[in-house]
């Protein structure tokens, strides 16, 4: 996985946690921020919906 989200660059997102097959279990505060994060800075650069217009 790490190679694929090198290979797509700024398209690809990639957090690597210390667990095995269950990280959102064994890390859920680690991944919880992680996961908040991503969001938040996704929240921070999309465009603002403009209003629709009456014609």
């Amino acid at each position: 996985m790490r190679a694929f989200a090198q290979a797509a660059g700024p398209l690809a997102t990639w957090f690597e946690v210390d667990s095995g097959h269950f990280a959102f279990l064994d890390r859920h505060q680690e991944c919880e921020r992680a996961i908040t994060s991503w969001l938040r800075e996704q929240e921070a650069r999309a465009p603002i919906p403009s209003a629709p217009s009456e014609t």
